[in-house]
């Protein structure tokens, strides 16, 4: 593999290396254009492009300042890399812009020339996890889990094993309440292997490799072990679930990775997905009587792991009016102010046509966004289904 896509190539940390390949996929990208409508970075980038190279040449020209300028303003959305007809198995040399990315940012944070507001940034998602997010609940969701004295009374079909996410495990332990609620509704048992930690996608985001590969070696042996036993993986945020389908193989590696890869799934596709083909799984508890129209939030990085938005389908198979509103609303501050005010907007409008909808969405930081922009409570769609079927914990 090339160092772009092998954070264990000899040259992968090489600045010089990495500025010749930011180059190559400018040059490409600024031939193909596809993602100019993607995100506000692209037309930027083409800005620059059209500026600093003359007509007919290739962007040798398009200075480190000018690279580092494109690469913070990403926000790590990964929609460049859906249907990029410049992407893997369409050329041998294929561009791969999310890695390229943080392969940038993992080499200005070794280096010490990552921008300020990106140290901060990593520097305080990094703080939360290791000290803020134990203490921000009296009561994490493993120690619920483990204590719940009703544990093994629900008649169980098949067993699948919990990612729960620093955010279900510290900040929101009912949504997690409210997972495993639904799924032993319809005969799903649930378990949670010892030992779990965080995701490490701060650590990779701030360019710790070594961090990362750490938390992630620890995360696939206990995740491995659960597989091995016959469980499939559930993950509730797809921030997360990108993290153990992507990142885990590429920089982790080795077959236990990949084994965990293949068998994680976003939990609400799994229960679609059982629906389908098992009619073992008695998806009809999951009816809503009078179900009403609901508008689903369809966030980038949910966006970026598959084509579909499977909450939107769990939420239709339980009787639910659904409306699907895609766009980047996450509190991140590399988000253009511009783009989230365009999904509010893209939700008002929605919300306009509909009698008094819920809202729902996957991604807790943009939930929240979303209800301090006007948009009113936004729930996770499990949350919302628990409510409905007079199961919530909360």
């Amino acid at each position: 593999m090339t160092p772009v896509s092998d954070p264990f190539h000899p040259l992968y940390l090489d600045e010089s290396d990495l500025r010749a390949e930011v180059s190559r996929a400018a040059a490409v990208c600024g031939q193909c254009r596809a993602c100019v409508s993607r995100c506000d970075v692209f037309p930027r980038l083409f800005e620059l492009l059209d500026r600093s190279v003359p007509a007919g040449e290739t962007p040798s020209s398009f200075t480190p300042a000018e690279q580092d300028h494109a690469v913070g303003a990403c926000f790590d959305c990964g929609l460049c890399a859906v249907g990029c007809p410049e992407g893997p198995g369409l050329r041998d040399d294929p561009i791969q812009i999310p890695l390229l990315m943080a392969r940038a940012r993992q080499v200005a944070q070794r280096s010490g020339s990552a921008p300020t507001s990106q140290r901060m940034v990593s520097g305080l998602r990094r703080l939360s996890t290791a000290i803020v997010a134990p203490f921000a609940t009296r009561t994490r969701f493993s120690t619920w889990f483990r204590q719940r004295p009703d544990a093994s009374a629900a008649a169980v079909d098949v067993t699948v094993s919990l990612f729960p996410t620093c955010h279900v495990e510290h900040h929101d332990p009912d949504l997690g309440r409210d997972l495993v609620a639904i799924y032993e509704r319809v005969g799903i048992g649930c378990s949670l292997p010892e030992g779990l930690q965080c995701c490490g996608a701060p650590q990779l985001d701030a360019g710790d490799i070594d961090g990362f590969v750490e938390l992630g070696r620890r995360n696939v042996r206990r995740l491995a072990e659960a597989v091995r036993s016959g469980h499939e993986i559930v993950v509730p945020q797809p921030n997360c679930l990108s993290v153990i389908r992507a990142s885990y193989p590429a920089y982790v590696g080795g077959a236990d990775a990949e084994l965990v890869a293949e068998h994680s799934h976003d939990a609400s596709a799994y229960l679609v997905d059982r629906a389908g083909r098992d009619s073992e799984t008695d998806c009809h508890a999951l009816r809503v009587p009078d179900a009403g129209p609901v508008i689903v939030h369809a966030p980038c990085r949910l966006r970026a792991i598959g084509s579909d938005v499977p909450s939107a389908a769990l939420l239709e198979l339980a009787g639910f009016e659904v409306e699907v509103v895609a766009g980047c609303a996450s509190a991140d501050n590399r988000v253009p102010v511009g783009t989230v005010g365009r999904t509010i907007e893209a939700l008002a409008a929605a919300g306009s046509q509909l009698r008094t909808p819920a809202v729902v969405g996957d991604c807790p930081s943009a939930d929240r966004n979303l209800s301090d922009g006007g948009v009113g409570e936004v729930v996770h769609p499990l949350r919302l289904l628990a409510r409905s079927l007079g199961i919530a914990t909360n």
